[in-house]
């Protein structure tokens, strides 16, 4: 049947506006490699998410691994040749995929961060054709408006590569209006609740549903990955963290998290 140009453009904006079913999965265990820098390794944020999965109502479980090295690109993830190689030799669900801070917002002259759309789109591609979901994990800036400017960005952007957007760094303003202080470190890193809150934005985004609006986890063991010498030439599960933490996040402060979590929908 051949429709014409009103219907097509009707049964477009008909079918943008239906629920994104979730993702159907062969086995509610789910693996999932994170690829990233410094901001997924501060504070262990896979174990988080892993945490978060956990007790959501899903039913399901994470089981992750990661890749990191501290200023990392996307670009040296590529070229280095171990990303390649861990999706050539393991099977992944699910790849959630964070460039250098800030990217692609871009100053001029930055060349690095003028590749990061092209390189995470080459990361997502090659995620897909392990036959994995590739997740786009939004950074963040500090201020509201230079946030907004990278939401944005990092929307079209993902958009663009095919990947869903976790967008961290709008869900990290929206608990600070809420309430959630601390969540950036003096250096720009995530202290412990700003790295709950990208785990919260995670994990939502991986059961593709809204978690329980007040959460109460188990103690979670959080390597401090941070103070060790983590490289990305292997994974993380094959190196030695320097020491690890066993506790409980507030249940007031994770439901802040949680909360701005839930309030998108993008």
């Amino acid at each position: 049947m051949i429709r014409s140009a009103t219907q097509s453009l009707a049964f477009t904006l008909f079918a943008a506006l239906l629920p994104i079913a979730a993702p159907v999965y062969a086995s509610t265990t789910l693996r999932v490699l994170f690829v990233g820098n410094s901001l997924t390794y501060y504070n262990d944020v896979p174990s988080m998410v892993a945490a978060l999965v956990r007790a959501s109502d899903s039913g399901a479980v994470v089981e992750s691994d990661m890749l990191a090295d501290g200023g990392a690109t996307m670009r040296d993830h590529l070229t280095d040749g171990a990303f390649a190689r861990v999706l050539e030799s393991t099977h992944y669900d699910i790849v959630v995929l964070q460039d250098r801070g800030g990217y692609p917002l871009c100053s001029r002259g930055d060349e690095a961060c003028a590749d990061s759309v092209a390189a995470m789109c080459e990361a997502s591609s090659r995620t897909m054709a392990a036959h994995a979901r590739a997740i786009w994990y939004g950074t963040w800036q500090l201020i509201q408006p230079a946030q907004e400017a990278l939401s944005e960005e990092g929307r079209h952007a993902a958009m663009k590569c095919g990947m869903e957007f976790a967008d961290v760094g709008a869900a990290m303003q929206r608990a600070q209006k809420r309430g959630l202080t601390d969540l950036w470190l003096d250096d720009g890193h995530p202290a412990a609740y700003g790295s709950w809150v990208a785990a919260s934005v995670l994990a939502r985004k991986i059961v593709a549903h809204q978690l329980p609006a007040r959460v109460a986890i188990d103690p979670v063991c959080r390597r401090h990955w941070e103070s060790s010498q983590l490289t990305r030439k292997e994974l993380a599960s094959r190196q030695q963290a320097s020491a690890k933490d066993c506790d409980a996040p507030d249940v007031h402060k994770l439901s802040i998290a949680v909360s701005a979590a839930n309030s998108s929908d993008r």
